[in-house]
């Protein structure tokens, strides 16, 4: 009987552990790098911005706002992917736009459902 017991014990101990164990956690997507990149002084504008995330982005989900120095929105503006769904996010940067301080706002939902917000300020 001991033995039975021994094995039940093991087996009840095992499932507890499996139970345990989290199943893969879901952590928000995180800007890894953009170019420009947050705080650059260029010379010229850019021709494009891109914004690259550590998960692939729902493309019908991305919203991209080009705000001046003052924060107030300059325009809001059409971000594609390459291939979508993607981790790059490409914002093209309007030619009409003087020189000056901006960033662009996005607004995010990667594959885990939940929106993620930030901004990458630059100057030219």
């Amino acid at each position: 009987m001991s033995a039975l017991v021994r094995i039940l014990t093991a087996f009840l101990i095992a499932i507890t552990g499996i139970a345990l164990v989290p199943a893969g956690a879901h952590a928000h997507a995180d800007l890894v790098r953009s170019t420009p990149e947050d705080g650059e002084n260029l010379q010229v504008a850019p021709d494009q911005i891109v914004l690259t995330f550590n998960e692939e982005q729902f493309e019908e989900l991305i919203e991209v706002s080009i705000l001046d120095a003052s924060g107030d929105l300059v325009m809001a503006t059409e971000a594609e992917q390459t291939p979508p769904p993607g981790t790059d996010v490409f914002v093209p940067w309007p030619a009409d736009l003087p020189p000056g301080e901006y960033s662009v706002a996005f607004r995010v939902v990667s594959e885990d459902g939940h929106p993620v917000t930030g901004q990458v300020a630059f100057s030219y």
